[in-house]
């Protein structure tokens, strides 16, 4: 107990001491009352006298003990503290606290353990898949990572002719490295997705520019499983000129607007290209 509790402990019996010495003086006035009056009187005010100093006695010690227990609990040892005596005097290694007292790992806990386990394979394939990009092709090759998904862009340059869905032989060998690189993480989605600028197209083979879109990823995507892709992961999407990463008005944005997305996710994240959320959705 503190030194302060037992001050007031202290006080308040001093003052239930000099409660029980006036009740003492009163009784002592009263018998001296009742030593004039009637032996029949004296017997029952007597009796009374002594009851209610018995039950005033009573109180003072019910009082007292209430007062001890409460200042001993106050200083009584911590259950974990005890334990760890307990556990010394039998000659047992205590529990650390850190460890005995630890919550049990919670649900959200896990599945954010889960993520960043993800997100750190992605970052060092994303490291791995630069590597393999030659310095001529950095300018039209970019990775991005967005909300837990890898994308990784080919432009139109190093990809296509204008106007045309066949692979460019040139940047066959980098896309076949990427594609071994993409392999291996099985535990991740493939959606390649296609996308053109706003200029119209109207020719036989390709009638507007969703064909032109959908042939490109068709192609990048048939490549990708040629070279070790399951098959079984990977999606297609053609998103002709509606998914812009800039304002066509420009040939330079335009030619930016022009490439196919190949996009790394798990299975409960959405296939959608970056794209989908920057410009507010489809």
């Amino acid at each position: 107990m503190a030194r302060a509790d037992w001050a007031d402990l202290r006080l308040r019996l001093e003052t239930t001491e000099r409660r029980l010495e006036i009740s003492e003086r009163k009784r002592a006035f009263l018998q001296k009352r009742l030593a004039l009056g009637s032996s029949e009187e004296d017997s029952t005010l007597w009796s009374y006298v002594d009851l209610l100093s018995l039950l005033l006695i009573l109180f003072i010690l019910f009082y007292s003990h209430a007062a001890v227990r409460k200042g001993s609990a106050e200083d009584t040892t911590p259950a974990l503290q005890k334990s760890t005596v307990v556990q010394s005097a039998l000659g047992k290694k205590p529990t650390p606290a850190s460890d005995s007292m630890a919550p049990p790992l919670q649900a959200s806990d896990k599945i954010e353990s889960e993520q960043e386990r993800q997100d750190e394979a992605l970052k060092q394939l994303r490291k791995q898949i630069l590597q393999t990009v030659s310095a001529q092709d950095e300018d039209d090759l970019s990775i991005r990572w967005h909300q837990r998904r890898l994308i990784v862009t080919l432009g139109e340059k190093i990809m296509f002719q204008v106007g045309k869905a066949n692979l460019l032989s040139d940047f066959q060998p980098t896309l076949k490295q990427i594609a071994k690189l993409i392999a291996p993480q099985r535990d991740y989605r493939v959606s390649v997705a296609g996308h053109t600028d706003n200029t119209p197209i109207n020719n036989s083979q390709f009638p507007s520019n969703w064909e032109l879109s959908a042939a490109r990823a068709v192609n990048v995507a048939k490549f990708l499983i040629l070279n070790g892709v399951d098959p079984e992961r990977v999606s297609i999407e053609g998103h002709s000129a509606y998914r812009p990463l800039r304002a066509n008005d420009s040939s330079l944005n335009k030619q930016s607007n022009r490439r196919v997305e190949i996009t790394l996710f798990k299975d409960h994240q959405t296939g959608l290209d970056s794209s989908t959320f920057l410009n507010g959705g489809p």
